[in-house]
């Protein structure tokens, strides 16, 4: 019987003995066998004595996800995410070709929107998913430049419209994004971060230079 299970059967019992009277009925745990003593009104662990109320039975185990298949009871990294290429690439060269004058990376440098890399992700146990299941999370796009400033930070979900990036966005598992730059006055290097804002992390710096 799997750890869920028994916390599921525990909580049953502990519930049936405080309103049956079935005082010396003994019920298995991940900590132990537990019997209700009547004379405390506790829980006593027949192995080793130890003895705890019902609000703390529940206050324990409300920590610890025993819903996880990894064994061990305890819940592991509730959000991976990785991408597919591992990397947009880079934009060196830009402003060489432009599209509506934005420049796009690639694994050869700045080419057009249509032929920019475009990452999958994969998301699993974000957003509130059971294990297992794809999720989402929200991301950031920043930038820094050596000379000057650039206009834009753009970027396209699922090959979609082009979107002036303003605010954090959502992307769900097995979606598509495309990043890219409006240099204006930008000159020398520069560099698009992408950032997971759900935890925080940087999923890539995306490096290019510009030589208006």
């Amino acid at each position: 019987m799997g750890a869920k299970d028994t916390m599921q059967t525990f909580f049953m019992g502990m519930a049936g003995q405080m309103t049956s009277g079935y005082g010396a009925r003994t019920i298995s745990t991940p900590m132990g066998p537990f019997k209700w003593d009547d004379n405390i009104n506790m829980w006593v662990n027949t192995n080793n004595g130890m003895v705890m109320s019902n609000i703390s039975f529940q206050d324990q185990f409300a920590m610890i996800d025993y819903g996880t298949s990894d064994g061990s009871g305890l819940q592991g990294n509730p959000l991976t995410v990785s991408i597919s290429p591992s990397s947009w690439g880079n934009y060196n060269g830009a402003p060489g070709i432009f599209d509506g004058n934005s420049s796009w990376p690639s694994a050869s440098g700045a080419v057009r929107k249509g032929t920019t890399t475009a990452v999958t992700f994969t998301i699993r146990n974000g957003g509130g998913v059971g294990i297992g299941g794809g999720g989402s999370i929200r991301l950031s796009l920043s930038a820094t430049v050596a000379s000057g400033a650039l206009q834009n930070i753009v970027y396209a979900i699922n090959n979609g419209t082009t979107i002036n990036y303003s605010t954090p966005f959502t992307i769900s598992d097995g979606q598509t994004l495309k990043v890219g730059v409006i240099p204006n006055e930008a000159s020398g290097a520069s560099s698009i971060i992408v950032t997971n804002t759900t935890n925080g992390s940087v999923i890539e710096q995306i490096l290019g230079s510009f030589t208006l």
